[in-house]
């Protein structure tokens, strides 16, 4: 588009809000139904703004409990992680007492050949 042609079509424009702003061309009738428009359409946005602060909040209890159950998962990771490296020592040890020259210590396997 041209600038010329983005004028024209802005001049278009204005005219058409200074015609609505002066109500020129409406009837009584048509001011009515207009008037009852803008109530229906107010009722409409204040419905609107309550769900979509119903909505919001919802989405906010959701995300806290979200972050909670990841909380709550994290520190169960953790433990695990922990109680594997305990486990992997452990058999660490085991082979090294099983598999090394030394006999095994436990009074019940005490002279057992190995």
């Amino acid at each position: 588009m041209s600038t010329e042609d983005l004028r024209k079509e802005e001049a278009a424009l204005d005219a058409d809000e200074k015609q609505d702003k002066k109500g020129k061309g409406k009837g009584k009738r048509a001011r009515q139904e207009e008037a009852g428009l803008d109530e229906k359409r107010l009722k409409f946005l204040e419905r609107n703004r309550a769900a979509a602060t119903r909505c919001r909040e919802k989405k906010k209890h959701w995300m806290q409990e979200l972050q909670q159950k990841a909380n709550t998962l994290s520190v169960a990771n953790t433990q695990m992680q922990n109680e594997l490296a305990q486990l992997r020592d452990e058999i660490a040890q085991m082979k090294a007492i099983l598999g090394g020259e030394k006999p095994f210590p436990h009074p019940q396997f005490a002279g057992a050949p190995f």
